[in-house]
């Protein structure tokens, strides 16, 4: 690091310190180069600073305060069709409002419920070909690509290949979509996936809380509906009306080998 003293030739103490005439310009050189090379290092520098403060104005937008989402700072304004040409992730990425939001990793209360959620409505709905539930499905619609917990299409919705097959792309929305929050999760983001598939359609929506062992549903062009109590009979869209739930039902599955089935309404026609 080159030092720089400034010397008061005047001074008549300083005499035998005072510089020459080579000295001094020995010296205004070395601070001219000396200030081309700051100046330099500027240049470089500033623009980097510049772009760290944007990626990171980036992330410090995405990020919701109290939210342990884990998410994806895009280094540039991305595109729905950017986004659905990356690689998918492991627990799965949502595009949400022009932002990547990773899910968090699914724990044991989730997995449970998930599971048992998707055996129970295929057992009641796939043979007679009424609806299939899929769970961890990403479906793409209205700007929005999003992955709910449990997923469920009535039959003449479900998206078939050239050979009959049910397809790896779905580009619509669910007509039933459930989700379990996870500890730390945001409730208000989840909600609002919920809101999003009402709005393009959906005809029900979930919200479990397994910690409060509650069930918030969201009947379409409906008041949501606080489940609370275990008696509590839980709501299910039309096409699913024979199949009848019990709040304490769904939260009895937390339990290993706890394996009561729904209720099959007799229909009164």
């Amino acid at each position: 690091m080159l030092g720089i003293a400034v010397i008061d030739a005047t001074d008549a103490g300083n005499a035998n310190f005072c510089l020459n005439q080579c000295d001094r310009v020995l010296v205004v050189e070395t601070v001219i180069r000396l200030a081309t090379v700051l100046s330099l290092l500027s240049s470089i520098v500033a623009p980097k600073a510049t772009k760290i403060q944007i990626y990171w104005n980036c992330y410090r937008n995405t990020l919701q305060t109290g939210d342990r989402d884990m998410v994806q700072a895009p280094q540039k304004t991305i595109t729905l069709d950017e986004f659905l040409q990356l690689p998918e992730t492991k627990p799965a990425s949502e595009y949400i409002n022009g932002a990547i939001v990773q899910k968090p990793m699914p724990q044991g209360k989730h997995s449970k419920l998930q599971g048992r959620l998707v055996t129970v409505a295929n057992d009641i709905a796939e043979k007679p070909q009424i609806a299939l539930a899929l769970p961890e499905l990403r479906c793409t619609f209205g700007g929005r690509s999003i992955v709910p917990d449990v997923a469920i299409f009535v039959w003449n919705r479900i998206p078939l290949d050239a050979d009959g097959e049910i397809a790896n792309t779905f580009n619509a929305h669910p007509d039933w979509t459930i989700e379990i929050l996870s500890p730390g999760q945001s409730q208000t983001k989840v909600t609002h996936n919920i809101l999003h598939c009402l709005n393009a359609g959906c005809q029900m929506g979930w919200l479990l809380d397994p910690d409060e062992k509650t069930i918030l549903a969201y009947p379409a062009r409906q008041q949501p509906i606080s489940l609370q109590e275990p008696t509590d009979i839980l709501p299910v869209p039309e096409f699913m009306g024979e199949m009848q739930l019990t709040l304490g039902e769904v939260f009895g599955w937390l339990k290993p080998g706890f394996s009561i089935e729904p209720k099959i309404v007799e229909s009164s026609q």
